[in-house]
């Protein structure tokens, strides 16, 4: 990337910056959402993910699971997008709310083994997540498992990293936050999840080549981005990490122009995805891909821009990051 970082120091110039990314055009609302979301609410009571009333109102209100019908329109099996996008959120919130350090590492350890064998879950939310993971397997491939369970593993440490973090009170720099948000968001996860639930799969030798790689991580970067744009206000308000706060100390930035910077890095990660995913045909003719594998590649590929575009759509009609909603235990 060539542009020029803004000079670092309490200037009272502001630095030139990009113009912020333009926002994405809206697409129609799912039309499935309706008769998934009951469904879905009977799940997490079943498992005993949301025990008050209180809080099962506040999850309906937040349309946090409602993201998998944005960001996964191709799936086969809404309802398992559902369970596993709202079991992530509500995993998360609990991580960020915390305050038993051993429950945390307790309830890693549990999640993890569930990966491997089988486990009695003595957690609801280890126990929602062994009938997530026994779903998930159904009909993939013994390298697309072990792949899955990897990326899960990363995702439950990058959690865990962050609830270390916190109770450290530890002050990250802006590249330590993105890295820990690179596995704590699950979006990693999400990427393979799609394919159990659009019925394709990407070979082990082609998710790790460089060309698919790299269209994953301009898409992370942009979701990871705009994520810390859309939080920003509730995260100030409760004194945790965000990219746009970081960024003002470190480069002595006011609020305003901090969120123009990330917004045209934003950009700038979503342009060079639109730019490199042009050689997605001359990436399968140089591998001689079959017709089939090449099929695979394409849904991956689109399935990126379901994310894209589908999270933007999700942040026009959720409440979950306004200053209003008591954001993570208002869903516990």
């Amino acid at each position: 990337m060539s542009r020029k970082d803004p000079p670092k120091g309490n200037n009272t110039t502001a630095p030139q910056l990009a113009p912020p990314a333009a926002p994405l055009s809206a697409r129609p609302a799912p039309s499935e959402m309706d008769g998934v979301r009951d469904t879905h609410l009977e799940w997490l009571h079943r498992h005993g993910l949301l025990e008050t009333t209180e809080s099962t109102r506040r999850y309906r209100q937040s349309q946090v699971a409602d993201l998998a019908a944005y960001c996964d329109p191709e799936s086969k099996d809404l309802l398992l997008s559902y369970n596993v996008i709202g079991w992530i959120f509500l995993h998360d919130d609990w991580m960020d709310t915390s305050a038993d350090r051993m429950a945390d590492h307790a309830v890693t350890a549990e999640l993890i083994t569930i990966l491997h064998r089988p486990l009695l879950p003595t957690y609801p939310l280890a126990s929602a997540f062994a009938d997530i993971w026994g779903t998930l397997q159904t009909g993939m491939s013994e390298a697309w498992r072990q792949r899955m369970a990897w990326l899960w593993q990363q995702y439950f440490y990058g959690n865990l990293a962050e609830a270390v973090d916190r109770r450290e009170r530890r002050k990250l720099t802006s590249s330590e936050h993105i890295r820990v948000k690179e596995a704590s968001v699950a979006i990693a996860v999400m990427y393979a999840v799609a394919e159990r639930t659009g019925g394709f799969e990407i070979p082990a030798e082609l998710w790790h080549a460089t060309f698919l790689n790299t269209l994953r991580h301009h898409v992370t970067r942009y979701i990871i981005f705009m994520n810390d744009i859309e939080s920003f206000k509730q995260d100030e308000a409760a004194e945790r990490t965000n990219l746009i706060s970081l960024t003002m100390a470190e480069m002595g930035l006011s609020s305003r122009q901090s969120l123009q910077h990330i917004s045209a890095q934003a950009s700038e990660h979503l342009q060079n995805f639109y730019t490199l995913e042009a050689g997605i045909d001359q990436f399968c003719r140089a591998l001689h891909l079959p017709a089939n594998v090449r099929h695979s590649v394409g849904a991956h590929i689109a399935g990126l821009h379901n994310w894209v575009h589908g999270s933007s759509d999700w942040y026009r009609i959720t409440s979950r990051y306004s200053l209003e909603d008591t954001s993570a235990d208002s869903l516990t």
